[in-house]
């Protein structure tokens, strides 16, 4: 078992069968597990854990004859074994005192590594040469470091302890902040290289002026002006010394930058609570929080003045949200509108992935045998920019079947008659016999249960695929390589007006596996045509033919008589062509539609006495 010193929520424990778990919530009243057992590396059994103590995401592990080190808490592992021997490694250790200061223990002796080396040095001076390490730890002496010892049990040879690592120091540091306003604290790290002993901190203008913390943290400035950091570092080694000369600029006039994130921004119910975490810069020191509407209340203790708020939001529809927050200099003020969503978001809705974070656009993952599924990665070929969510199958070596999902944020359909679903997809096969799956769903009760509305395989005829066989990685570059544009398959747009009327409408884009390529959606929009309820087609009797269309429309007026605007409308209801007549019965009208791009569009034809809206999908 490892549990980290960055965030004791987080517990690892490991079984004999070669499982790891992670449990995210170690305190609370109902601990959760999650298995990250199938991202592990293939070699050998793992023998140890180490956390990091002051990054909750890093974990390092051993395994067999390899060391390893995770930033993602498990999900992904990178092999920092370098050219250590092929021989068991037992344990492993971090120093806090230094950077990140790795010892392990192997059949062989001890080893050591530090973010300053490109590899691993054999510690092991006066240590058995048949020595078999069983377990390292650190001895941490609370008056003088230099006391500091590592400690080796071994098989049969006894316990061992030496002075921990060193060598001739290098001053470096960083503070982490360099602009700040009168009166705000400064926290320094040192950076400094060959483990120093002590530290000599000299602060020109702070307060205090001098500290021999290895971390000095809290040095106030209390005048305007730039001042000069010195560090001086010393072990038996030696002595080092920087001097950073107007390191640090301290204003009279620098106002506070708001910044706010919300754990949750959509909710499916008629009520949602949301916990905001200020991420404010330049030392703020008082908050207003403002609403619109206002039917919230708060929560935990908290009120409109606290620095994290939770509220919680009473009635369906969008709320704005403002922060003010106040420094010493004087306030500044955020507006994020239609921020927080209560029954769900608002149309029209777009998505074109270039945040790069699908969490932070409220969409979520189904992810059943916690292996590869969807992401956001970089592509060409689509506007705007250069992002889309894929699922990398390529790499995907499991049995053929699995499912995994992409489930958008939920949706307010309320108000609307008739909500289309069009979004842009990208598939090479790599084998010519079988072929992955898009599959697409809806849900209408807020994911609880879906009804599938699309699926899509390759069959030969470029039925689904948007770029011929391809035995490598597909990675789309051009317009070409998607959908609707250049070999293979049209771009699908879905009518989902059964669900129109519904709120807490998802969607979810499901991938099912069979040994193939990788598959890439963009640009998933939701809308409504024109932003009205539009009323049946046809109903006065106009033919529009032929639709599908490749350019060149023809309307036959059977029964309107009288001047009428003619309109033609894309997804998110701009008007893309326009025209007034004279209708009359029996006339016979072309208009060349041929500058539109691939898709679903809608014509509107309005009169005095009526009005008729038909979709016409342009190929």
């Amino acid at each position: 078992m490892e549990q980290s010193p960055a965030d004791r929520n987080i517990l690892y424990v490991a079984h004999e069968n070669n499982q790891l778990k992670r449990c995210d919530n170690l305190y609370g009243l109902q601990p959760e597990w999650t298995d990250i057992s199938s991202h592990l590396p293939s070699n050998g059994w793992l023998s140890d854990l180490e956390a990091h103590p002051t990054n909750p995401d890093i974990v390092y592990m051993t395994k067999n004859n390899k060391v390893y080190k995770s930033t993602d808490r498990g999900v992904s592992w990178t092999d920092i074994s370098g050219s250590l021997p092929d021989i068991y490694i037992s344990s492993i250790v971090y120093y806090t005192r230094g950077p990140e200061a790795l010892y392990i223990g192997t059949d062989a002796g001890i080893y050591y590594k530090d973010a300053s080396m490109d590899d691993w040095i054999l510690y092991s001076n006066g240590f058995p040469v048949a020595g078999r390490v069983t377990e390292l730890e650190i001895y941490y002496d609370s008056v003088d470091m230099n006391e500091d010892r590592i400690r080796a049990a071994t098989y049969g040879r006894g316990l061992w302890e030496s002075e921990l690592y060193y060598n001739t120091p290098t001053a470096d540091f960083t503070a982490d902040k360099t602009v700040l306003p009168v009166g705000c604290p400064v926290n320094f790290t040192d950076l400094s290289r060959g483990i120093p002993h002590h530290w000599d901190w000299y602060f020109e203008g702070g307060n205090p002026s001098y500290s021999d913390d290895q971390n000095p943290s809290g040095i106030v400035y209390d005048t305007e002006g730039t001042y000069t950091v010195k560090l001086v570092v010393t072990n038996p080694l030696g002595s080092d010394s920087l001097v950073r000369t107007d390191y640090l600029t301290v204003s009279s006039t620098l106002l506070p930058e708001p910044g706010f994130t919300a754990s949750q921004k959509v909710f499916c119910d008629d009520e949602g609570m949301v916990q905001f975490t200020d991420t404010s810069a330049n030392c703020p020191t008082a908050y207003d929080w403002a609403f619109d509407p206002n039917t919230v209340t708060f929560h935990g203790g908290t009120g409109p003045n606290s620095a994290n708020p939770l509220v919680k939001f009473h009635g369906y529809g969008s709320y704005t949200v403002t922060e003010t927050v106040y420094n010493v200099n004087g306030s500044n003020t955020l507006t994020r509108a239609n921020y927080i969503a209560i029954g769900g978001l608002p149309l029209p809705f777009q998505e074109d992935f270039e945040t790069a974070d699908l969490s932070s656009q409220s969409w979520t993952i189904s992810n059943p045998d916690n292996k590869i599924t969807w992401a956001v990665t970089t592509t060409g070929g689509t506007t705007p920019g250069d992002k889309s969510a894929y699922i990398d199958l390529f790499d995907y070596i499991v049995p053929p079947g699995q499912r995994d999902g992409l489930i958008s944020p939920a949706f307010d359909l309320t108000g609307f008659d008739q909500v289309f679903l069009n979004f842009q997809h990208a598939y090479a096969q790599r084998y010519p016999q079988i072929s992955d799956s898009l599959i697409v769903y809806i849900s209408g009760d807020c994911g609880s249960t879906w009804t599938r509305i699309f699926q899509g395989g390759e069959n030969g005829t470029g039925n689904f695929a948007t770029a011929p066989l391809m035995t490598t990685k597909f990675i789309p570059q051009t317009a070409d390589d998607w959908c609707g544009a250049g070999w293979g398959s049209p771009c699908n747009t879905l009518d989902i007006s059964q669900w129109a009327g519904i709120r807490g409408v998802k969607i979810k884009f499901e991938s099912y596996s069979y040994l193939g390529n990788n598959i890439y959606i963009d640009n998933v929009n939701v809308t409504s045509p024109v932003g009205i309820n539009p009323v049946s087609a046809n109903k006065e009797g106009i033919l529009i033919f032929p639709n599908p269309s490749k350019g060149t429309v023809e309307l036959y007026f059977k029964e309107v008589e009288g001047p009428v605007t003619l309109r033609v409308y894309d997804l998110t209801g701009r008007v893309m062509f326009g025209k007034e007549i004279l209708a009359r019965k029996g006339l016979d009208l072309n208009i060349d539609l041929s500058n539109l791009e691939k898709g679903l569009y809608f014509i509107e034809v309005k009169g005095q006495a009526m009005r008729t809206i038909s979709k016409l999908i342009r190929e």
